[in-house]
């Protein structure tokens, strides 16, 4: 029995790896060379928002006059969650807090809550997979894409990420 295209899409998208592996390269590129950072749980599922969806990315850095424009492909400007953003916005998936869990419990990362934020850092096996992970050919966009993220968002205050972002929404609101 054959699967249809868009159950294949469903499936995929509901694979927790996949998003594990983005909020990985995510994490190692914040916590950088020191392989520490603190953060809030918005603030970071804010960015892994931003990395997940490019178009957002885009038009954010559009926004801050960071760039005029970035190299995000045809078919990500006209998928379809890129026309539902405006409809299924929420840069807080009730999966994030699972996908942290799911990467500690892997041993890919360590993290502990310090008061409203949390103190992370990437054991040697997460070291070790991200550095494999990001010589694929799929992730190197991601691998970009987080570097951008950590240039221009990872120190704008929570209110300031949250304004853009719903400025970013309401642009894709109007234009779809």
């Amino acid at each position: 029995m054959s699967t249809s295209l868009i159950e294949q899409v469903i499936r995929l998208e509901n694979h927790d790896d996949l998003h594990s592996i983005r909020l990985l390269i995510l994490i190692n590129t914040l916590v950088g060379k020191k392989n520490e950072t603190k953060i809030s749980i918005s603030t970071l599922s804010k960015l892994d928002f931003i990395l997940r969806y490019p178009v957002v990315l885009e038009r954010a850095l559009i926004q801050l006059n960071v760039i005029k424009s970035t190299v995000t492909s045809e078919a990500e400007r006209n998928s379809i969650e890129t026309d539902m953003l405006a409809f299924s916005y929420s840069p807080w998936s009730s999966e994030f807090r699972k996908l942290l869990v799911l990467l500690s419990a892997r041993t890919l990362i360590t993290w502990k809550l310090n008061g409203r934020q949390i103190e992370l850092s990437l054991t040697d096996l997460g070291k070790e997979l991200c550095a494999q992970v990001v010589l694929n050919d799929e992730f190197v966009d991601i691998l970009k894409q987080s570097k951008v993220i950590k240039s221009s968002f990872a120190n704008l205050s929570l209110a300031k990420l949250d304004s853009l972002l719903a400025s970013v929404i309401k642009y894709t609101n109007a234009k779809n």
